[in-house]
């Protein structure tokens, strides 16, 4: 029958190079995730679902083609495009009526004749592609993002690697490899394509620390320990035509290669907006057999401060285990309530997430947990997270934001997650919808799959997995109580054991009895230069004077590293002897 349908939004694309069909949900919002909105197991989500149920049809191209079928390959999908694309979320507007008919256990509206690519559809949808992220305020942008397992081993490069094709033949993407071969590009082409993709949507994200997900673990692929991150680090200051990029390079408490996966988490930041503070840091003692993160990739941790000025804070990178297949607990297999597989061994990891960073983090210290967690927003591992005093940046700040569709349902795997400090700092949040609402055709892995090539060297389809960025303020900043001046120094007077002057600028104090020795002009006198006191990770530290007397023991800074007295010194340069009375601890 003919039918003038009312309003509808895109709720699914995945499917629609394949068949040109696109999933459609009645009213104003898409289909929604369960598990997402409500506790799975509630009767509020039984009623998301039977929402969904009661919302969901198919527009359809009034074909039967299977544009992926090879005898098709030269063909063009309708409602494809790279200048109009269909989008989930996006508003559609029917221009003319359509024919409505029952199958593949599906409603689906028809058009009233065949629809070929580039002709007049009976439906108009609306572009909500955005250029960059909402506005989110504060000093400095923390931001996650699933980078679609980019690797910089090829698996051209690999005996055994089989390959995805294009419809010529051509490899695009690694199929699978003999043990822990390479994911990803196949080709040097493809890598290119697939990472200047993911440069555009970094560039224009523009957050100053990004946790990214589903990058290559060198040091198991290679052994060549954060190649594939450094590449990606050159990519992006290529880019922008100047050193705008770091990495934070892998923690020593990282397990051994043969306890990891060969994908990883990694940190990048923008130097001139954040400096690190102390040593990179991972939780690496969960990694073996009966561990939390047997089945994960290992969470890692960096100190920040912003460069501006103002108080520190902790990101930590998660990647929990997939909901794909059953891990080895009992509470591993799927229970049908929406969590899918492997929820107890998430469960597990974030518990062990939760009991590391009250270890590493410090008292009062504003954290936050961001990644892909593979977990809903209303499902069990989060609410281990919630319930330690952690909030949903996005749930908080930018409702109704969503980073993931799976099966036509919307709902976020990806979160930055902060606790009460943190929440504190937060000026905004956004989740910036390039990727889980865009068709798959876009994506570098289905490069000329179909007869019009639908790739742009952009950040629309960069990944699979939409990025979420927050802003923090920098905190207040607390001006240090200056040091009272000393008195100047004065010839007639005389000095005792403790007393302190000022002289050119410097203050001394003196050891002994003295009277008319000008401080400063020996380093073998009865005046002892105070060294100027220097911050550290752990506080504060004097530095290094010649004249100072040390008896062992004391710690001070001297050319950028930290030193500590093993006996009574004065005057001997800390670095001067591995043979003297200084004990390098390392740089500041």
């Amino acid at each position: 029958m003919l039918y003038a349908p009312g309003a509808f939004t895109v709720s699914n694309t995945y499917s629609t190079n394949q068949y040109g069909e696109v999933g459609l949900a009645a009213g104003d919002e898409p289909l929604l995730q369960p598990t997402d909105v409500a506790r799975p197991g509630t009767v509020e989500a039984e009623e998301v679902e039977a929402d969904n149920a009661a919302r969901a049809v198919v527009l359809d191209d009034g074909a039967s083609t299977n544009f992926l079928n090879s005898s098709n390959a030269g063909l063009t999908p309708p409602y494809v495009s790279l200048d109009e694309p269909v989008r989930v979320g996006a508003a559609a507007r029917f221009t003319e009526p359509v024919v409505v008919d029952y199958r593949n256990s599906t409603w689906k509206l028809n058009p009233t004749r065949p629809l070929a690519a580039g002709a007049a559809a009976p439906v108009r949808f609306e572009d909500t592609r955005t250029a960059q992220p909402e506005d989110v305020g504060g000093d400095v942008r923390v931001a996650t993002f699933n980078v679609l397992n980019y690797f910089t081993t090829l698996g051209a490069d690999v005996a055994g690697c089989t390959s995805y094709d294009d419809r010529t033949g051509d490899p695009v993407t690694t199929r699978s490899c003999p043990g822990d071969g390479p994911r990803g590009a196949f080709e040097a082409e493809d890598l290119e394509r697939q990472q200047a993709k993911i440069v555009a949507a970094i560039d224009a994200l523009d957050a100053d620390v990004v946790g990214l997900l589903e990058i290559e673990n060198s040091l198991v692929v290679d052994g060549v320990a954060d190649e594939a991150t450094a590449t990606l680090v050159d990519a992006l200051n290529a880019a922008a035509g100047e050193d705008r990029w770091a990495y934070v390079p892998s923690s020593r408490q990282l397990p051994p290669a043969a306890e990891m996966d060969v994908i990883t988490n990694a940190i990048i930041y923008q130097p001139a907006a954040v400096e690190r503070s102390g040593e990179s840091l991972a939780l690496g003692t969960e990694s073996a057999a009966g561990g939390a993160f047997d089945n994960a990739r290992e969470p890692v941790a960096q100190e920040f401060v912003p460069a501006g000025g103002g108080e520190p804070f902790l990101v930590v990178v998660n990647h929990l285990k997939s909901k794909g297949s059953a891990g080895p607990w009992p509470g591993d297999a799927d229970a049908g309530d929406g969590q899918g597989a492997s929820n107890e061994s998430r469960v597990r990891q974030t518990t062990a997430l939760r009991d590391w960073v009250d270890e590493i983090a410090a008292d009062g210290e504003a954290v936050a947990l961001v990644g892909d967690f593979n977990s809903y927003t209303q499902e069990d591992p989060l609410q281990v997270l919630y319930d330690a005093g952690y909030t949903d940046a996005a749930s908080r700040l930018a409702e109704g934001q969503r980073s993931y569709s799976f099966d036509g349902l919307s709902g976020s795997l990806d979160h930055v997650l902060l606790n009460g400090p943190a929440l504190e700092r937060a000026t905004g949040a956004d989740v910036w919808e390039i990727n889980a609402e865009e068709s798959i055709a876009l994506e570098y892995s289905r490069y000329n799959y179909h007869g019009t090539l639908f790739y742009a060297a952009d950040p629309y389809r960069s990944s699979d997995h939409d990025p979420v960025v927050v802003g923090l303020g920098a905190g207040a900043t607390e001006e240090p109580e200056p040091e009272p001046q000393a008195p100047a120094w004065d010839a007639r007077t005389v000095y005792v054991d403790g007393d302190r002057v000022s002289s050119d600028g410097r203050q001394y104090e003196a050891q002994w009895w003295t009277r008319g020795e000008v401080p400063g002009s020996t380093p073998w006198g009865s005046w002892m230069e105070v060294g100027a006191a220097v911050p550290t990770a752990d506080g504060t530290v004097s530095a290094w004077t010649p004249s100072w007397v040390y008896t062992g023991g004391e710690t001070v800074a001297h050319d950028g590293r930290l030193w500590k007295a093993k006996w009574w010194t004065r005057n001997q340069e800390p670095g001067a002897s591995p043979w003297g009375p200084w004990q390098d601890l390392g740089a500041l």
